[in-house]
């Protein structure tokens, strides 16, 4: 899943991953903590983790230019709390904010006195302020998050100690979920941002939440380290969670490899029937579980159409493979093809699409079996975010496929097609350049810019579900991996709403070290999960192991 954007917000709601493109589809964050370091129900804290990366970070900003690069944002942005968290059902929970007041003109916040960041000082009414300023001057080169905070911030101000921000409007009911999701900055370590952003590339921000960046190994290792004495975790929400004390991202050159030997312990690999078999084949020789997730998450894809080149220059070519990804990817009825679109002059023979998310390998496999039995090839590229990024910007596709965790906001998709967004940008789009400046009015613009593109076959959007498949070795512990309503996010060792579950036990892996292999004919340890929709979820479990 791309994560192309300033992802400075915690825009997610629970069970999903997040994208700043999103950030008007905009839900809070969560937090609830485990206490001390002593076995509580079983659950033990300590030890250390490792997984591997396949690409390394250009950065470890979470805020500014460049971002498309950073293979580790996710957890980067986890590792800082919003003002508070709210649920799908509307349920509010304090984190950095212990009380906050609303009125028609107004939003102020009460910091919690015990709020700290990792280095020790204490977390400030004035660090949301400096955030907030830092964004709207335009400072933070982050024109998408600027122009939706500006839409609902006219100021922010510190009183009485407390975070004020009043609205542009009065009576905004957007101005809370915008000001008690933001994820401050350390006024006193970006203050005077010089050198913004190339300067902080590579400097460890200190973190609000559980975890900090402790460690580089400049293209090899970076590890993350429990915060000592970390100021939430007695709060409830966090309780049981964020148990390992350190986690290691390495590069391996042979993952499945790697973690077959156990110099990895957890990974989280494609969808692919062929992954999939592979894992199980370990697991069924080796003390490894595997859990996987039908339907994990929702998956918003865009997919451009490059009508520069001479096999999709005409609309009738584009209208043919559009079809195509409609019947694959949307809502339209899978049957074959009418013969008017099969019939077309020049139709394209070989097409490259170029991709950047593992997790639609299944998908785009599909998408070339029904490609190829209309007589046409489809070559699948994958790149790393970094390449794809260039590639999209140069122009250098047949067809791409962007993929979010939700749809975009007006404002984020209108930056795809900006230079100046500090995001992914998509040169030359095939629209004329009056659609795509900047405009006073994003959802028009941006409803202007769809409707062009997609009349004239340029792009398609579509949605579908994702699977997740988590492997482990045994020595690992989450119980929320029994739960009929598991979702990758309990999976998750960062996620602030469900994350942070797994617990290692330390004398199954010197147990397991010494005697890796599984009984014999006992077969896999297989989880299946099956979730049918948001509303729905049906669980099929099928495990075989030695306990």
């Amino acid at each position: 899943m791309m994560e192309i954007m300033d992802r400075f917000y915690k825009p997610f709601c629970r069970g999903s991953i997040t994208s700043l493109l999103a950030f008007v589809a905009f839900c809070m964050l969560s937090a609830g903590a485990a206490s001390a370091d002593e076995p509580t129900d079983s659950v033990l804290k300590g030890g250390s983790i490792r997984l591997a990366i396949a690409d390394y970070p250009s950065n470890i900003r979470r805020l500014g230019p460049g971002l498309s690069g950073n293979t580790l944002m996710r957890q980067i942005t986890d590792s800082q709390l919003p003002l508070v968290y709210v649920d799908t059902s509307g349920e509010v929970t304090p984190l950095l904010a212990e009380r906050w007041t609303i009125t028609p003109e107004r939003i102020c916040f009460t910091i919690n006195p015990a709020a700290r960041w990792s280095d020790g000082w204490p977390v400030s009414a004035s660090d949301l302020v400096f955030t907030v300023n830092f964004i709207l001057s335009g400072d933070a080169a982050t024109p998408v998050l600027q122009t939706t905070l500006s839409e609902h911030v006219a100021r922010a101000y510190v009183e009485n100690g407390n975070f004020c921000a009043s609205g542009v409007r009065d009576s905004d009911e957007a101005l809370f979920r915008v000001t008690a999701g933001i994820q401050p900055l350390a006024e006193h370590v970006f203050l005077k941002h010089k050198g913004w952003p190339d300067a902080y590339d590579w400097y460890p921000e200190p973190t609000t939440g559980a975890y900090h960046i402790s460690q580089i190994n400049h293209g090899r290792e970076i590890t993350f380290s429990r915060t000592k004495d970390w100021w939430a975790a007695d709060l409830p929400f966090f309780r049981e969670r964020f148990n390992i004390d350190r986690i290691e991202y390495t590069i391996e050159d042979d993952p499945l490899a790697a973690f077959a030997s156990g110099e990895i312990d957890l990974v989280i690999f494609s969808d692919s029937e062929e992954s999939l078999h592979q894992f199980k084949h370990i697991s069924s020789t080796r003390k490894i579980g595997i859990i996987s997730i039908e339907g994990a998450s929702k998956i918003y894809s865009l997919f451009l159409l490059n009508s520069n080149r001479t096999s999709l220059s005409e609309r009738p070519q584009r209208q043919l493979i559009a079809s195509i990804l409609e019947r694959v990817f949307g809502n339209a009825s899978p049957e074959g093809l009418p013969a008017e679109l099969l019939s077309v002059e020049n139709m394209p023979e070989y097409l490259s699409l170029s991709y950047t998310d593992s997790a639609t390998d299944a998908d785009l496999k599909q998408l070339t079996t029904y490609a190829e039995n209309t007589g046409i090839h489809i070559a699948l590229d994958y790149f790393d975010l970094k390449d794809f990024s260039q590639r999209l910007s140069l122009g250098q596709f047949d067809l791409a496929m962007l993929s979010f965790d939700r749809a975009l906001s007006d404002a984020a998709f209108l930056s795809l097609f900006s230079s100046k967004s500090g995001a992914v940008y998509i040169a030359n789009p095939g629209a004329p350049a009056h659609l795509i400046l900047p405009a006073q009015n994003n959802g028009q613009a941006a409803t202007k810019l769809r409707e062009f593109m997609a009349e004239r076959k340029l792009l398609v959007e579509a949605e579908q579900y994702s699977n997740a498949n988590t492997a482990f070795w045994e020595w690992l512990h989450n119980p929320s991996a029994s739960l009929p309503d598991v979702t990758q996010a309990h999976l998750s060792l960062f996620d602030i709403a469900d994350g942070g579950r797994w617990w290692i036990r330390k004398k199954d892996r010197a147990d397991i070290l010494a005697q890796p292999a599984r009984k014999h004919n006992k077969g896999p340890n297989y989880t299946r999960i099956r979730r049918q929709s948001d509303a729905e979820t049906n669980t099929t479990t099928h495990k075989k192991s030695d306990s």
